[in-house]
């Protein structure tokens, strides 16, 4: 036989994984229709944009060795929504390279 502490334990972890579930759910929202969930548009009111470019993207980030090596591995590229990886080991061998 269950325990009450057991059953009760379980309904409250349900109904916690339910509405984490509908929190997550109602976070897929696109605003302008333009395919690409809010929470990943950088624009979610215009449709016409969907990401900053590869230029402001890479501005906002701290790290110097990460910011060189996304750059040396993607320069060039115009929108930050086209870079797909990122190989550290590329900049692991960079480093290592220039230290030479």
């Amino acid at each position: 036989m269950l325990s009450t502490l057991f059953l009760k334990r379980f309904i409250s972890f349900s109904r916690f994984s339910f509405h984490c579930s509908l929190s997550l759910f109602a976070l897929a929202v696109d605003s302008d229709g333009d395919g690409v969930d809010d929470i990943q548009d950088s624009f979610p009111n215009d449709a016409s944009k969907q990401y900053l470019s590869f230029g402001d993207a890479l501005s906002g980030i701290e790290d110097p060795s990460l910011r060189g090596c996304i750059d040396n591995q993607w320069n060039g590229t115009d929108s930050a929504g086209s870079v797909t990886a990122i190989d550290q080991r590329f900049a692991a061998s960079r480093a290592f390279s220039i230290a030479e």
